[in-house]
């Protein structure tokens, strides 16, 4: 397997190792009560901290324990000003701790540093995975194809799964300029990586607000296989081909025929096809010549559509907290739900304005799940933003129309 080479590597690799254990020291409690010292025993944490440290200190309870991690890491644009203050000893990473990383001074070894910076944390993170738990990372095209071969290699390539595409807004400046230096992003992307090849993904569908009714489509197509041209209803295309091999057309003529003649004065056909479907778990295919001469097949009624990597229905930032990297609650409802069941556990060890939490604590209240959240955030405002949402959307917010109902929930901080 390739594998990527950077600056310092060698002196990551097994970093994690040498960071020290560290007790996690509860500041307060946060429940129907409000905040207090007193500690109310919850599950759910928000960690201000380092993540390197954090995410050592969780491994003596959670390693092996977590269903589900979603990360945001610093995508290493320039712009982002975010430190590299990992204390590795080696002199070519001493000069960089401390440094803010951007597009001044030592430009080219950002992305070094930047991969210093994300190996040790990946490496925890596979550690507190569980056998079948699964991670997304978010990232854009600066390090898009660095932390593709990170991720084979701390994960395996075999337990890649999907790059999913997430719609980004465009800031159409554009349409000012005749000639551009390149076109504008209009999507970022998700890792998704297993702990082990055998874990299985949940089916992945969105849910329509209304359930769509079953209805009538023509049964003939217009790619050509002469194979799947027969007669029925005493007709036999020349060209083209019928949706259907011939034994099952003809199992769906019957089983239309059957609702016909014992079932159409009693109910629809979507109520037929629903009320044997739970009771027998059969799917029934029907084919009919309607009045106009026209062979139709059923689709049957349906309440959500099957999702593929692409997940441009959704907008990737989010505005709840109003944080200049903030994700869509949508985005991580979505994953949350997918992959994390009831009493699981949930890790963002970049968690920002505390959207992951947000989705948790959703999910927890649209199901009666108890499942956990962990987030973990370094920066100042881990308290004043990150816990501070979490706060709001247990106990609600807004007013009149904007007026959001509580969730309910706790957690230690």
């Amino acid at each position: 397997m390739p594998t990527l080479e950077w600056i310092g590597k060698d002196k990551v690799v097994n970093h994690h190792q040498e960071v020290p254990y560290r007790v996690l020291e509860r500041q307060y409690s946060y429940d129907e009560a409000g905040q207090h010292t007193e500690d109310n025993g919850s599950e759910n944490m928000i960690i201000h901290g380092d993540n390197l440290e954090a995410l050592k200190a969780l491994l003596p309870r959670y390693e092996g324990k977590v269903k589900c991690i979603y990360i945001d890491p610093p995508y290493n644009t320039g712009n982002e000003g975010w430190v590299y203050n990992d204390n590795v000893n080696d002199p070519k990473i001493k000069k960089w701790l401390g440094e803010v990383v951007g597009r001044e001074g030592e430009d080219l070894s950002r992305h070094d540093k930047w991969l210093c910076m994300m190996y040790p944390r990946l490496k925890l993170l596979q550690r507190l995975l569980a056998e079948d738990g699964f991670i997304f990372v978010s990232i854009d095209v600066f390090e898009y194809a660095n932390l593709k071969c990170i991720m084979d290699e701390i994960f395996g390539v075999a337990n890649f799964r999907n790059c999913i595409s997430v719609r980004r807004g465009i800031k159409n400046v554009q349409a000012q300029f005749e000639t551009v230096q390149a076109l504008s992003l209009g999507h970022e992307y998700i890792y998704l990586y297993s702990k082990n090849p055998q874990a299985k993904l949940p089916k992945l569908s969105k849910d329509f607000e209304i359930e769509k009714a079953g209805k009538w489509d023509t049964f003939w197509r217009g790619t050509d296989r002469p194979t799947m041209r027969y007669e029925i209803f005493g007709y036999c295309p020349e060209k083209g081909q019928w949706r259907w091999e011939k034994t099952r057309a003809s199992k769906a003529t019957k089983n239309y025929e059957k609702f016909l003649s014992e079932y159409a004065d009693k109910m629809s056909i979507d109520d037929y096809y629903i009320e044997h479907l739970m009771a027998t778990n059969e799917k029934l295919d029907f084919v009919r010549m309607n009045e106009t001469g026209t062979i139709q097949y059923y689709v049957p009624p349906q309440s959500g559509k099957l999702l593929s990597d692409n997940w441009m229905d959704i907008l990737l930032s989010g505005s709840y907290a109003g944080f200049d990297t903030e994700k869509s609650v949508l985005l991580l409802d979505r994953i949350v739900k997918w992959i994390a069941s009831d009493k699981d556990i949930v890790l963002d060890s970049f968690a920002g304005s505390g959207t992951t939490a947000h989705a948790v604590l959703n999910m927890n209240k649209a199901d009666g799940g108890n499942r956990k959240f962990i987030l973990v955030e370094m920066m100042d405002y881990a308290d004043s933003i990150t816990a501070e949402r979490v706060k709001r959307v247990i106990d609600g917010n807004g007013e009149g129309k904007k007026a959001e109902e509580g969730t309910g929930g706790n957690f230690t901080y």
